[in-house]
C-alpha cells in the first residue's frame, strides 16, 4: 500500500486506521506513508503508526506534487505490487484482500477497482448522491480497454494496483501532471495507463475491488467545481492527440460570449419556476462551458 500526503493529517489518520483493519493479516502487505513536504502535524501522525505497526513505513519526499510522491513510492516498496491509496480515502475491511485475490487470478499488470463518495462533512442538495462516486468500468472483472468500457475508460489513480516492475520500466507518472502542493491537477494516472496500453502491458478493472473516497469541504464550493472543470480541461490537451488550433480556441470561447444572455436567460427561467434547480446549479449550468474552453485555451498554450 502506497498512500501519498500532503497537509491532510486528520484525514490520513482515518485513512491509516483503516488499513490497520483489514481481513488478512498486516504481515502480508506494508503499508508507505509518502510526506510530500507536509507543514502541519502529519509527520507526527506517521510516526505515531509507524512506531505501533511493523508493517507500516514512513518516507519523506520533499520534491512537491502527487506525481513525485508516487514515484517515490514504487521506488522505496519492498513488494512486487504497488496498491495507490488516497490519504483522504477509506480502505474497506476486504480490500486488501480483494486486491491479492486479483493479482493470483488474472494476468493484469495493473487494475484499479470503485470508490464511493464519503460525506464526512454532509451533502449540500445541490450535489447529486453519486457525485463523489467513480462509475464502474465493467459489470465483471476483466480486462479493461477504451472499447469495452462503460464509462472512461481508465482506472483512478485513487484505488490503482500496478507491478512495481512495469512501473521501473515506463519510469512511473509524469511529473508534469496531477496535484501539486494544493494546485488542481488532473491526468498523470491516465497518461501512464496510455503509456502501458501502448507498451501492450494488460490493464484490468475490478468492480469488487472498493473504497470510500472523502468529499472533502472544498468539493462543496461553486468555485471548487469551476476550478476543476478549468483543469480537467488544461490537462485534457496533453493526453490526447488534438486538432484543437489557437485559432479555433479563441473562436469557441467567442462563440461561449455570444450565446451567454441565451443560456442566462434558460437558466434564470429554471431557477425561477423550477423548485429542484439551486442557485448553485444555475452558476455552474452558465459558466462550466466558459471555463471548460478557457482551460482548453490555456492547455493549448501551455
Amino acid at each position: 500500500m502506497i498512500i501519498p500526503t500532503f497537509n491532510r493529517a486528520e484525514i490520513l489518520q482515518e485513512c491509516l486506521e483503516s488499513l490497520v483493519n483489514q481481513t488478512i493479516d498486516r504481515s502480508l502487505y506494508e503499508v508507505l506513508i509518502i510526506n510530500n513536504n507536509s507543514t502541519d502535524n502529519t509527520e507526527y501522525i506517521i510516526t505515531q503508526y509507524t512506531s505501533r505497526y511493523a508493517n507500516m513505513r514512513g518516507v519523506f519526499e520533499p520534491m512537491p506534487g502527487l506525481s513525485h510522491a508516487r514515484n517515490r513510492g514504487y521506488k522505496e516498496a519492498h513488494s512486487a505490487w504497488c496498491f495507490y491509496l488516497d490519504d483522504d480515502a477509506k480502505a474497506r475491511p476486504d480490500t486488501i484482500a480483494r486486491a491479492l485475490e486479483v493479482i493470483e487470478q488474472y494476468p493484469f499488470d495493473c487494475f484499479g477497482g470503485v470508490y464511493y463518495g464519503w460525506w464526512k462533512y454532509g451533502r449540500p442538495r445541490w450535489l447529486p448522491q453519486d457525485f463523489g462516486d467513480k462509475p464502474l468500468e465493467l459489470q465483471e472483472t476483466g480486462i479493461l480497454t477504451r472499447e469495452n468500457a462503460l464509462c472512461t475508460g481508465y482506472n483512478s489513480g485513487g484505488v490503482f494496483v500496478c507491478r512495481k516492475s512495469v512501473l521501473e520500466k515506463v519510469n512511473g507518472f509524469v511529473a508534469d501532471l496531477g496535484m501539486n502542493s494544493g494546485k488542481i491537477g488532473y491526468g498523470e494516472e491516465t497518461y501512464l495507463q496510455d503509456i502501458l496500453r501502448s507498451n501492450e502491458y494488460v490493464i484490468g478493472f475490478d468492480p469488487l475491488l472498493v473504497v470510500d473516497h472523502l468529499v472533502g469541504k472544498h468539493k462543496l464550493t461553486i468555485w471548487w467545481h469551476l476550478k476543476s472543470i478549468y483543469a480537467s480541461q488544461r490537462d485534457a490537451i496533453f493526453l490526447v492527440e488534438s486538432t484543437l488550433t489557437l485559432k479555433r480556441c479563441i473562436l469557441t470561447i467567442g462563440w461561449e460570449m455570444v450565446i451567454f444572455p441565451f443560456k442566462f436567460i434558460k437558466y434564470l427561467h429554471q431557477l425561477i419556476f423550477h423548485k429542484n434547480y439551486y442557485w448553485q446549479t444555475f452558476i455552474l449550468d452558465l459558466f462550466s462551458p466558459l471555463f471548460r474552453k478557457i482551460g482548453l485555451l490555456s492547455g493549448f498554450m501551455r
